[in-house]
């Protein structure tokens, strides 16, 4: 937000200096017009004179807890449709049975560790009882 375009505009001009009367709305279009976000124009507005400090901590409150409302949001809207994902099917579905019975075989046979064996099925260690059980070797 360059000094010279944002201290013509009609709208900081009508304000004056050190204004606590700004409008979420105008601060909202001037934050628009420059494609930044409504604290970096109250933060500009008080490096300018435009506007005080306590004016622009009561703006940044007020947009830290508008921030923090909507991300609670998002968390709960994304908890409420989440399809949970089944490992131990997937994997099978991935790998194939022959090669999950052949690794989980090395596995009993003690040629690998359950570690190994996870890895290599990119899967958590957890999961593997069910692999077993699903592939019918457990």
């Amino acid at each position: 937000m360059p000094r010279s375009w944002l201290l013509t505009d009609s709208r900081i001009i009508n304000q004056g200096i050190r204004s606590t009367n700004w409008s979420d709305p105008e601060i909202s279009d001037l934050a628009r017009m420059f494609g930044v976000s409504r604290e970096a124009v109250v933060r500009r507005l008080l490096t300018f004179d435009r506007t005080t400090e306590t004016f622009y901590r009561a703006k940044r409150s007020q947009y830290a807890a508008e921030r923090a409302l909507r991300e609670q949001r998002q968390r709960e809207k994304a908890a409420d449709s989440e399809i949970r994902r089944n490992m131990p099917q997937e994997t099978l579905s991935n790998f194939g049975r022959p090669l999950v019975h052949m690794i989980l075989g090395n596995y009993y046979q003690d040629r690998l560790s359950l570690s190994e064996v996870a890895g290599y099925l990119g899967i958590k260690t957890k999961h593997i009882p069910k692999l077993e059980n699903l592939t019918g070797l457990r």
